[in-house]
Order: structure tokens, then sequence, then C-alpha cells
């Protein structure tokens, strides 16, 4: 996953799964971090009410997409399950 694009090939047979589904969990979990430290942010009134616009624009684009590429990998994840 590279922003919101994707590439999927047939893993079947080549791949460990296990180790495969362990790594996704653990990128999933860095992606869930990094949005609740924007999510946090934004949702501070004293960070909103002091940040020049495009830094709030830059943290609601970096947001939308984590988001993204959160619900990409959740997607692998349960085709892998």
């Amino acid at each position: 996953v590279a922003g919101s694009v994707q590439i999927l090939l047939p893993l079947q047979g080549i791949v460990d799964v296990g180790s495969l589904q362990r790594k996704l969990e653990k990128d999933l979990e860095k992606i869930h971090k990094e949005i609740s430290s924007i999510q946090s942010r934004l949702d501070n009134p004293n960070f909103v009410g002091k940040a020049p616009p495009e830094i709030l624009e830059k943290n609601r684009h970096q947001l939308s997409e984590l988001q993204q590429q959160a619900a990409i990998l959740e997607q692998r994840l349960h085709h892998l399950q």
C-alpha cells in the first residue's frame, strides 16, 4: 500500500501467510497510532485556534490518507483470514 494505491498478488504457496499477517497487523497498529496522534491534535481547540490554516489542512489531508491506508490494510488482513 502506498497512499491509496494497492497492488495485489496471489501469495498462496509463495509467502508465509502467518508472517505476512503479523507484518500487516504491525503496519496497521503503527497507522492507528499516527491516526490517533493527528486526531488528537485536530480535536484540540488550542491547536486548531493557533495553527496556520495550511498546517490544519496538511493534518486533515494526512489523516484522510492514513484512514484510507488503514482501511486497505484491514481489508487485506480480512482476506488472509
